[in-house]
């Protein structure tokens, strides 16, 4: 059931094809640097955000933190 499911699964319409070819035509390198640079940012921002909430000890328990 899954095999038939997920057939095209990692294939490329002629469509999506297009529409790469469209974007390589119309994006300047400029967008294509700050697409690349700017995506994993959200991650990072929360990693960094939940990094930053002060805990307590470990060795005072479960209810100090």
């Amino acid at each position: 059931a899954w095999k038939s499911t997920h057939q095209y699964l990692g294939r490329y319409t002629v469509d999506k094809l297009l529409a790469f070819e469209e974007y390589q035509r119309v994006a300047s390198p400029l967008r294509v640097f700050a697409v690349i640079a700017l995506t994993p940012l959200p991650g990072l921002l929360t990693i960094v955000l939940i990094a930053a909430i002060p805990l307590e000890s470990p060795l005072k328990g479960v209810s100090a933190n």
